[in-house]
């Protein structure tokens, strides 16, 4: 069941108001006194009934509204949209339930709707708060069994027996279709009971209200003696302080001088055992001196005494450097390995770079992908047919060129032979007028040389109004049309001298000569024009190619740029330049990696090779190789010389190492005292030894202090001593207390014997008093019964449910789901929790096993955290309940705060999660949408 919409008719100070949760991970934040606790009361109160009146919980009743109570709207998985309501009715409220399907019902349907769940065990399991897990410490193996090892449980046949004795006990108390049963026949008669109570209760309405009012007066009276104990015994307290004053003085003077004194954890017999210790230091020394001597003494024997004085000095690092002398010719053997194969590369790259136009040391090269590889591909294929077309379409051309040139040739040869168009119009017009000389046409040429006259005139004149070279071309129109008019002229003065004069047949004959040529010129002039024509369409076809081609190469270029390689490189040797490109590439990756071996490898060299420089006393610029073989020289020198000095270094070796003894034990008792001197906190021997005479004196106070403890009888360590003037305002002040809660019990009284009174008058005949006693004795019995029945058959379902859904892994499921938050929330610091011998413990990170009774409350309560919801997500399958949180992670600091709050993210995918909080850090950890302020409503 997940809880969409929370509706309040009157809860506290909350009334007529809704809260809807949208959100898997729902926050409520407010500072104090903004209604978070009213509102988780309120959740709990719906589901489980109103807190009664004598109970602890408080059941916030609204003081501004009549109305009480509210409704829960919720989605199950069992049962769709459900709506619990609950309001004012008897002490726990009266509850409707209705389910999506129409189905309303009230106590039961809720009940199966909870899943039997009680708001104890709601609130052991699903709701938790601060001082849940403040008592983390106080946890032991039965309560952990309560949420673990019952899972794990084995021999399911025991409790299957378990069940079937639950069931029987069960029914011999009540079954739905019983009458004789003891349950059955009990709540027979409370109905009747009930039904004559009302009739009773119709006829003196007012005698409920006497009685709750005098049940509150007796309840009153009942706190003001308690009260009254309270303050008597406080105030025998006082005066019990007041008559042994003078201890509690003393007492007090003792406390203080105690707290003054601040010594550090001393152990008991520290100063006994360091004097044990200078006594082993002075034994040692005596016998340090004896060895010196013999050692020198030794040397002296040596034949060779510098030599094996650097031996001696250096032992263990000679040792050390031969014994990884096999090691160091390996690893010199795959350094100069490496160092040749990288020269080797080295090379190719420089190859490599030259061809592709590249410095040695610019930008690396991106890789060419397959798809650009192939869009290379194309550029190239496309290429290469735009060429081939080109190369067709330039043959092309030049046909053209040279039909055009000959058809440009064969025009030129005509017109050189042909007439101008004046002279074959004038002979085709003389020709026309061969009958008729008198006609018309003498009219033409007249008209004509005046027409070309006047142009003549009119370009001449134009000529001396406008500027070269336009001034020219004017001129010369205008001498041209002058020269055709004297022409025109003179034929026109021919034919008025010869008008009867008959054309020649030479004429005639040239004449038709010219028309066919006149013809030929004509269809070359077409000719030429369509051929000029076809000539530029294909030359605006090979422009296309060009351009295209050129489009080509662009990209090839914008490619090269993309690819960080030369733009000058050319687009025909594109598919050698990609794969020499990612061969560079390649082999740049492959550099670096031997570059990155080569130098692992010097760095493996380089500390024993060091080491050989500063035993040797060797230049560092010498190689890896020489260093090397400069000690395997002197390795064998070394060999030599001990071989010689054998017996002698036995021995001396022997003496020596009797001496490393002694040093390290003088060592370790030197060290002991420190240690000594140290737990102490003390500077030095001398402070050592006043913190001892120190603790004498305070160990003196603390038995004095104890002993005073024991003789007075109502001493309180935890509360501090008051003064003299204290004590009597004190007592000033209990007394004046007695007097007032005296004169309230009297006034309670007048009111309870005022009640009675009242109610005695409506008890008359005694009929309702008596009945009511009757149905409450009936209902006790009744209740007594159902209790018994209801324990069966919780119980029985509670185990069915438990076998019925467990599997045989469910333990372990739970204690890794605990294992992965404890390690989330502890930033990885503890990584395991087991259970050995039914105790809990902690694995750190570190491997030690840590027994959880022992963990600081910062380690603690996260692990109590860890395991609850880890139990509560893997009981979503039997029961799917709100996990409610009123701010229990505040003892978190803030790294650990801000890991629960992830973690909280992460199980809302799986549990409906509603978090009451005052820490305003939230706002940064959670979405908007998902935190109610309650400071809005």
């Amino acid at each position: 069941m997940r809880i969409k919409q929370l509706e309040i008719y009157g809860y506290g100070k909350w009334v007529d108001q809704t809260f809807d949760l949208v959100n898997d991970v729902q926050l409520f934040y407010g500072a104090n006194e903004a209604g978070k606790s009213t509102l988780m009361s309120f959740i709990h109160s719906i589901l489980f009934g109103f807190p009664t009146r004598n109970s602890t919980l408080l059941r916030y009743e609204p003081h501004e509204s009549s109305k009480y109570g509210g409704k829960i709207m919720a989605e199950d998985p069992r049962f769709g949209q459900v709506v619990i309501e609950r309001v004012h009715g008897k002490v726990t409220g009266n509850v409707t339930v209705t389910l999506e399907d129409g189905t309303t019902g009230a106590d039961e349907l809720l009940d199966t709707l909870l899943s039997g769940m009680t708001r104890e065990t709601f609130q052991n399991i699903f709701s938790f708060s601060l001082s849940d897990i403040e008592n983390v410490h106080q946890l032991n193996k039965n309560q952990l069994n309560r949420y673990l090892l019952n899972i794990g449980a084995h021999g399911t046949d025991d409790y299957l027996d378990y069940i079937d004795e639950f069931k029987k006990e069960a029914d011999k108390l009540y079954r739905p279709t019983g009458r004789v049963l003891p349950l059955n026949q009990q709540l027979a008669t409370l109905e009747n009971q009930e039904k004559r109570l009302g009739e009773l209760e119709a006829r003196n309405e007012s005698y409920l209200d006497l009685i709750e009012e005098n049940n509150r007066q007796l309840i009153e009276m009942e706190q003001l003696e308690k009260n009254r104990d309270q303050v008597e015994k406080r105030l025998a307290d006082v005066l019990e302080i007041k008559k042994e004053w003078h201890i509690y003085e003393e007492i007090k003077t003792l406390q203080a001088s105690i707290r003054k004194t601040n010594l550090p954890p001393l152990k008991e017999d520290g100063h006994y055992l360091f004097e044990e210790y200078k006594k082993e230091c002075s034994k040692i020394n005596e016998q340090l001196q004896e060895i010196n001597l013999a050692i020198t003494q030794q040397k002296e024997t040596l034949t060779n005494p510098e030599m094996m004085q650097q031996y001696e000095q250096h032992q263990q690092e000679i040792t050390e450097l031969e014994q990884a002398l096999p090691e160091m010719m390996e690893q010199l053997g795959d350094y100069q390995f490496l160092s040749n194969q990288q020269t080797e590369n080295q090379k190719q790259l420089l190859l490599l770079n030259r061809q592709l136009k590249r410095e040695q040391n610019t930008t690396e090269p991106v890789v060419f992908t397959e798809v650009e590889k192939e869009n290379v591909q194309e550029w190239l294929v496309s290429h290469e047919q735009l060429e081939e077309k080109l190369v067709a379409l330039q043959i092309a051309l030049q046909k053209l060129e040279n039909e055009l040139n000959l058809k440009n040739q064969q025009l030129d040869q005509i017109e050189a032979i042909m007439w101008d168009s004046e002279t074959l119009r004038s002979i085709e017009d003389e020709l026309a007028t061969e009958e008729s000389i008198e006609k018309a046409p003498e009219e033409k040429p007249k008209k004509s040389y005046l027409l070309s006259g006047g142009l003549a005139l009119f370009a001449l004149l134009a000529s001396f109004f406008v500027q070269p070279p336009i001034q020219w071309v004017t001129l010369g129109l205008g001498l041209l049309s002058l020269a055709g008019t004297f022409l025109l002229f003179v034929k026109r003065d021919k034919k008025k001298l010869a008008p009867n004069k008959e054309p020649s047949a030479f004429m005639v004959q040239e004449y038709e000569k010219q028309s066919q040529l006149k013809e030929q010129w004509r269809d070359l002039l077409g000719e030429i024009d369509s051929v000029q024509a076809h000539y530029q369409e294909q030359l605006k076809i090979k422009e296309s190619y060009l351009h295209k081609q050129r489009l080509i190469k662009d990209h090839w270029q914008a490619l090269l740029r993309e690819h960080k390689l030369s733009e000058y490189l050319d687009f025909i040797e594109a598919t050698q330049i990609i794969e020499q490109s990612n061969t560079l590439l390649d082999r740049l990756h492959k550099n670096k990696k031997v570059q990155q071996t080569l130098n692992e490898r010097a760095e493996a060299l380089k500390p024993p090779t060091d080491k050989i420089s500063k035993l040797l006393e060797l230049p560092e610029e010498l190689s890896f190789s020489e260093k090397i073989a400069r000690f395997r020289t002197y390795l064998s020198k070394l060999q030599l010389i001990l071989n010689d000095e054998a017996s002698k270094m036995e021995k001396l070796s022997a003496l020596r190492q009797e001496k490393k003894q002694l040093v390290a034990s003088k060592q370790n008792t030197q060290n002991k005292m420190i240690t000594l001197i140290e737990t102490a906190g003390a500077k030095d021997e001398a402070a050592f030894f006043d913190l001892y005479k120190q603790k004498e004196a305070l160990d003196a106070k603390k038995s004095r202090l104890l002993f005073l403890k024991e003789n007075a009888p109502s001493f309180n360590e935890e509360n501090e001593l008051p003064t003299k003037e204290e004590l009597k305002k004190k007592e000033a002040k209990l007394r004046e207390d007695l007097q007032v809660l005296a004169e309230q019990n009297k006034a309670a009284l007048r009111e309870s014997a005022n009640t009675q009174l009242s109610i005695e008058r409506l008890e008359e005949d005694g009929t309702y008093t008596e009945e009511l006693q009757n149905f409450e004795n009936q209902k006790a019995t009744a209740q007594h019964l159902v209790d018994e029945w209801v324990s069966n058959k919780v119980a029985a379902g509670i185990l069915r449910e438990t076998l019925n859904q467990v599997t045989q892994d469910r333990f372990e499921e739970i204690l890794f789901d605990a294992e992965t938050y404890f390690n989330l929330l502890t930033e990885e610091k503890y990584e395991k929790i087991v259970f050995k011998n039914e105790e809990l413990f902690v694995q750190h990170r570190k491997g030690r096993m840590e027994d959880v009774r022992v963990l600081s409350r910062g380690t603690a309560e996260p692990l109590y955290v860890a395991i609850r919801l880890a139990y509560i997500k893997n009981t979503q399958k039997v029961m799917e309940l709100p996990v409610i949180m009123d701010d229990p992670f505040v003892n978190f600091d803030s790294t650990r705060q801000k890991n629960m709050y992830q973690l909280m993210q992460y199980l809302g995918k799986d549990l409906q999660i509603i978090y009451f909080t005052f820490d305003p850090s939230v706002h940064s950890q959670f979405e908007v949408e998902q935190i109610t302020n309650l400071k809005d409503f």
